[in-house]
């Protein structure tokens, strides 16, 4: 499923056209709306998923109402997408969370601590951060930023979308630090 959920992420993103990427606006601006651009993303996956069985995308799974969670005693956190296998642990695959590329330090922080404890509390194999929008040095100096300011205890791979109708690229991973005795 990696090579697939790579391919899907390449082929999906190289077709969001300009208005979902900027949102235009009265009065001629355009502005980034995360949700809007996460939308048709889901629409775009959904068009190229194919013959990925037992795996299903998903968009916004709310799992307040999971009994694990109570076990957990874990607060509920709303993943932008969910590859996985309905009803199965063992079907957790992917997670992936969506940031405009002017998103601050605080709220990509948030994304990789939601990342975070989906690989630790949902056993989720492949983590994503998604950025679109910005040049691409500015979206790895504001992503290692909030990195810095987290205990990273998972990998999380930095995607980043730079351009309507151009695929997203693999920038880099997040990898857990190592502590020195």
């Amino acid at each position: 499923m990696d090579a697939e959920l790579t391919a899907f992420l390449k082929a999906a993103t190289a077709q969001i056209e300009h208005g979902f990427f900027l949102f235009p606006i009265m009065g001629g601006g355009q502005i980034f709306r995360e949700r809007v651009y996460c939308y048709e993303l889901y629409h775009q996956l959904r068009c190229v998923w194919k013959g990925v069985d037992p795996y299903v995308l998903n968009g916004e799974v709310d799992k307040k109402s999971h009994p694990f969670l109570k076990e957990l005693k874990s607060s509920p956190k709303i993943p932008d997408f969910l590859v996985h296998t309905p009803g199965a642990m063992e079907g957790n695959f992917g997670i992936i969370e969506v940031k405009p590329g002017d998103a601050t330090e605080g709220e990509i922080k948030g994304d990789l601590e939601k990342l975070t404890h989906f690989i630790e509390a949902w056993k989720y194999k492949r983590a994503i951060l998604l950025l679109y929008g910005e040049n691409t040095e500015a979206v790895t100096s504001r992503v290692r930023g909030a990195a810095n300011c987290l205990r990273i205890c998972a990998s999380i791979e930095i995607w980043h979308h730079a351009h309507p109708k151009e695929a997203a690229q693999y920038l880099f991973h997040l990898t857990p630090a190592v502590e020195k005795k």
